[in-house]
């Protein structure tokens, strides 16, 4: 009998049936890491953004003596303001806006305060913000806009987010 040392069409045909489902499973594997890799950097930037917002907030808001929402932000009339150079806090009375401005498509969150008779000082807060909003925790509903309010011993802060994927971030911050 004379065997043969190759494959037949049956088993071969069998082999690459094999191999394309590993290679489909592979690649979803891959895929899979790949976007938990994305959400997990998206969660991270997300955090870092939130952070550097409430690090900026968190002494203006302590500090403030009223405040009013607007459509694109709010202002608040503080008693803490950033030295111009140093950056440094100071108990300078001042008006900070916290704004967000779309520049090619994409909104941006600025800080600009303005103390007496200094030039304002505007900051950049960070990218992909829509709005933030500021809340008296005590009462159910946002201050009307543009209408002045007292400063509250509790603030909800509300950031929200040009992402449609992303929610929408609240923390509270307690000042007295």
């Amino acid at each position: 009998m004379n065997r043969q040392h190759g494959m037949t069409l049956v088993e071969l045909l069998a082999a690459l049936a094999i191999v394309s489902m590993l290679m489909v499973a592979s690649m979803s594997v891959v895929t899979g890491v790949t976007r938990v890799g994305r959400l997990s950097q998206r969660q991270d930037e997300l955090q870092s953004l939130q952070a550097g917002v409430r690090q900026l907030l968190e002494p203006d808001l302590i500090h403030a003596r009223r405040y009013r929402n607007t459509t694109d932000g709010f202002e608040i009339e503080t008693l803490s303001a950033l030295a111009p150079q140093s950056l440094q806090r100071k108990h300078w009375p001042a008006v900070v806006t916290y704004q967000t401005r779309q520049i090619d498509d994409q909104p941006w969150l600025f800080r600009t305060q303005v103390v007496g008779a200094m030039p304002p000082v505007r900051q950049l807060v960070g990218g992909g913000i829509s709005n933030v909003d500021l809340q008296d925790a005590s009462l159910p509903d946002v201050l009307d806009y543009d209408l002045w309010g007292p400063a509250p011993e509790v603030w909800l802060v509300t950031i929200h987010f040009s992402d449609a994927d992303r929610q929408p971030k609240r923390f509270v911050l307690q000042t007295k």
